[in-house]
């Protein structure tokens, strides 16, 4: 595969198969910036965005259009982005959660 193909796009139902690193650029719908991917988990991937005063985003991965190697790419424009419910940490729905007596 040469490096200006498009990397193919998982369905829906398997956007956990995406091949996300740290460090990668995250751009919104409307071809800005929303910032740099920090740390990946299972449905859903940090991203770090300002640059004085930083805040997260928890984005889950189906709000993935497409990933390149200039970044990933989403659904939402970077105003949906920051207005969305993407500034909540998901809860960990595991069994590794601490269970008290």
């Amino acid at each position: 595969m040469s490096e200006s193909s498009p990397a193919s796009a998982p369905s829906k139902a398997d956007a956990t198969l995406w091949q996300i690193e740290p460090g990668a650029n995250v751009v919104g719908s409307c071809g800005h910036k929303i910032g740099e991917v920090m740390d990946v988990q299972e449905t859903y991937f940090v991203v770090e965005q300002g640059f004085f005063i930083c805040h997260d985003l928890y984005i889950p991965k189906d709000a993935i259009s497409s990933l390149d190697r200039h970044g990933i790419h989403l659904r939402a424009s970077k105003s949906d982005a920051k207005h969305s419910d993407w500034i909540v940490e998901p809860i960990d729905s595991g069994d590794d959660a601490a269970h008290t007596s």
